[in-house]
């Protein structure tokens, strides 16, 4: 069985620095008794450190605040000689606000212990859904990216997977609209039905209508998915784009916009697709991505300059690094918030080994 889960260093942190305060807290009630002397009993307001203890601390830390905060009130009853029935009243007001305050806090622990032992369920969950790509198929070299605009997410709606099969390198990328689980369970259909059927059919247009029979068995009112399938071939890329922005082809000297000649609306709006062919230089690079990187915007509006930004980034040494790279500027771009998710796929032809 798992251990039990263990604080995260920010969490860790985050405890420290609330035990900090209560305790600083605490001193400074226990310092205004002593100085108030009788005239003004003060010895009630010790319960404050324990109860904000409850909701900042770990149970452990608001144990020993709450054994702090009583034995304050015992010291300060003995220094004032408030032997009385008001000073016994007062003090086991702290005693039980202490006891209420550890309660709360061993709660809290065992609600947050329960939701992180879902958050790593449902993160073993959109891994399998979201699969780690190779570094190479067959002639290709590939590294992909995502990023999740949910803080509470690895993966949303965006999705991709390569697939070698007898008919080449295939891969698709796309994007569901909308958000949440509903985005993420039609992600899985369109995965699920591009691993069962790239194997078996040789033209990418049957491929992709066995994936919008199975996507629109599960869609709902309004919803749809853009994507580009792919398959690298002998003579570059075929390209199948269905509403989904055109990728990005880089050479060390140019790029280009693999744009579709005729538009394709988008799986679930019953799609006439068609098939475009281009042509690659050896060596090669194009960039698939989701509709997350160039709408997002900066603090000031402006949208993530792909041409001119994102180019350079995807001629660095090592495709890792390419993405990496462009996934830090559009951060940097959009001032820390990526408010979409994102998902990258970059392929290079491998000028050694043509398909």
């Amino acid at each position: 069985m798992p251990g039990r889960p263990k604080l995260r260093l920010s969490d860790a942190n985050a405890d420290r620095a609330g035990l900090a305060a209560c305790l600083a807290m605490e001193t400074a009630v226990a310092l205004a008794a002593l100085a108030a002397g009788k005239s003004a009993v003060l010895i009630g307001l010790l319960i404050v450190g324990p109860l904000c203890a409850a909701g900042l601390c770990s149970p452990r830390a608001t144990v020993g605040l709450g054994a702090y905060a009583a034995g304050l009130a015992l010291v300060l009853g003995v220094v004032h000689g408030l032997a009385t029935a008001d000073f016994a009243s007062r003090s086991l007001v702290v005693v039980v606000g202490a006891g209420l305050a550890i309660w709360l806090a061993f709660g809290r622990a065992r609600r947050e212990s329960a939701l992180l032992q879902l958050t790593e369920v449902a993160e073993a969950a959109q891994r399998a859904i979201l699969r780690a790509i190779p570094r190479r198929a067959g002639p290709v070299n590939l590294s992909a990216r995502y990023l999740s605009a949910s803080a509470d997410a690895l993966i949303g709606g965006d999705f991709y997977d390569v697939a070698s099969t007898p008919f080449g390198v295939r891969a698709v990328l796309g994007d569901v609209r909308g958000k949440g689980l509903d985005a993420v369970r039609l992600a899985a259909v369109m995965l699920r039905s591009f691993r069962e059927q790239a194997y078996s059919h040789a033209s990418l247009v049957d491929l992709a209508r066995e994936m919008d029979r199975s996507l629109s068995a599960e869609l709902a009112a309004e919803d749809f998915v853009t994507a580009v399938v792919m398959s690298f071939t002998a003579h570059g890329l075929e390209l199948l784009n269905c509403g989904h922005p055109p990728p990005l082809a880089v050479t060390d000297t140019d790029h280009r916009w693999l744009i579709p000649t005729a538009v394709t609306t988008p799986f679930g709006l019953s799609p006439d697709f068609k098939v475009d062919t281009f042509a690659l230089e050896p060596a090669s690079r194009v960039l698939f991505y989701s509709d997350g990187l160039v709408e997002s915007r900066s603090p000031a509006g402006d949208f993530f300059p792909l041409e001119s930004a994102g180019v350079p980034c995807l001629r660095r040494r090592s495709l890792s690094d390419a993405l990496d790279t462009l996934v830090d500027d559009l951060v940097e771009h959009a001032g820390g918030n990526v408010d979409d998710d994102l998902a990258l796929l970059l392929a290079e032809l491998d000028a050694r080994r043509r398909p």
